[in-house]
Order: structure tokens, then C-alpha cells, then sequence
């Protein structure tokens, strides 16, 4: 890709962040209404964002055009599915099957991304990222599994929940890479780093909670993901 496709995507972050600030505050006040509706815009908003950005800019390599839109149509596909059932944890493993797959499409994407960027270094990259990985791997071991398996075998729902932090420490580790290759300071890549990083602690901190209590719906732990 350009280097202006990096940049122009950051220009003007502070516009976003306010929205979504005020998004999120209404998203508190009520989160089984109005709420509700705001939430599904951001989102909306967002994989249009992912889906439409490549194209826009051209970017040439196909599959860096398809990937980003196969990932946010499995996204979509997955809240759409969990949301228009209310028996959540008996259809769990539908939406978030297309969620993993939605993952894998982001991952592989990234991946291929890693491979666009030769390094000089490749050793000291890998122990750097694979340190990373293991540190991350082990907050979400020790915070959010482990303790769900001294109170008995986990359930299907619990186990689903568990998978989400390490789709997260894999992009993690991916970015990480891709931050060591390029380089130099890209505005996208950086704020892209951060929304993983949260992604990460918002998932590791609803799988902790829902290892207690399966299907408990937090709204203040909710709106992270907004951002």
C-alpha cells in the first residue's frame, strides 16, 4: 500500500474519538434502547470503514482489498446472528464461528501484510514478538481461564469465551511485526495497535466475568469495545 494510505486514515482522529465518546455515553444511559441503536450505528460504521478504506485508496494487491471485507462481513454476519436470537448461550457457537473465521480473515491479512515489509533482522523481530505473544498469553492464562477450572469442567459457551483473548494476542503479535518492519511513525498502524491492545483487555476481562457467570451482559465493560 501508499504511504499516504497510512496517514490519511489518522488525520483527524479527535472528531472520531468524540463521537464515539458521545456514543458511548449513550450507551450507558440506556443501554437496552437508544443505546442499543447506537451501538449497532458504531459498529455499522466501523466495518464499512474496514471494508471500504482499501478500495477507496486503491490499494493494488487483491488480497488486500478482499480480506479487510471478508473479515467485516463475517463480523456483521456473527452480531447480526447473535443479536436476532435472545437464547444466546444455546446458539453461541454460530455467530461466534463466524466471529473466529472473521479473525482468521484479519489475521491472514495481517500476515500477509508482515511478508509486503523485509527486515534485516529477522531474529531479534521474532524473539521481541514471540516474548510479547508469551507475556500476553500468559496474562489471559492466569487472569481468565485458570481460575474458571478449579470450579469445575467448563462449558461450551465458557470455552468459546476463553478462545477470544488469543485471537487477540495473535493480531497482537502480528501488528508487533508489522510495527518492527515498516519502520517508521504510521498514524493507522499505531491506532490500530492500541484498539487491539484494548480489545485484548476488554476480552480477557469478559471471559474472567463470564467464567462466574455465564451470559452476564456488563454495560460499562460493553463500552470499550466501542472505541
Amino acid at each position: 500500500p501508499s504511504r499516504g494510505y497510512g496517514y490519511r486514515t489518522a488525520q483527524h482522529p479527535a472528531i472520531f474519538l468524540i463521537a464515539v465518546a458521545t456514543a458511548s455515553i449513550a450507551y450507558l444511559i440506556d443501554p437496552q434502547g437508544v443505546g442499543e441503536a447506537v451501538f449497532a450505528g458504531a459498529v455499522l460504521v466501523c466495518l464499512a470503514g474496514i471494508a471500504i478504506g482499501p478500495w477507496h485508496h486503491r490499494v493494488r494487491l487483491a488480497w488486500f482489498r478482499i480480506l479487510p471485507v471478508a473479515a467485516a462481513v463475517l463480523f456483521l454476519i456473527g452480531i447480526l446472528a447473535r443479536s436476532a436470537d435472545s437464547t444466546t448461550l444455546q446458539t453461541f457457537r454460530v455467530p461466534d464461528a463466524l466471529s473466529f473465521a472473521g479473525y482468521a480473515s484479519l489475521a491472514l491479512w495481517l500476515r500477509l501484510l508482515v511478508k509486503q515489509f523485509p527486515t534485516t533482522e529477522p531474529t531479534e523481530t521474532l524473539v521481541d514478538t514471540l516474548l510479547l505473544a508469551t507475556g500476553a498469553g500468559l496474562m489471559v492464562w492466569t487472569l481468565a481461564i485458570s481460575p474458571g477450572l478449579s470450579s469445575g469442567p467448563l462449558t461450551d459457551t465458557q470455552i468459546f469465551m476463553a478462545i477470544y483473548p488469543v485471537w487477540d494476542v495473535i493480531l497482537i503479535l502480528l501488528t508487533t511485526q508489522i510495527w518492527y518492519r515498516v519502520g517508521v511513525t504510521v498514524p493507522a498502524l499505531g491506532w490500530f495497535f492500541c484498539a487491539v491492545v484494548v480489545l485484548l483487555v476488554v476480552d480477557v476481562l469478559y471471559t474472567w466475568v463470564w467464567l462466574g457467570r455465564p451470559g452476564s451482559q456488563i454495560p460499562a465493560l460493553t463500552t470499550p469495545y466501542l472505541f
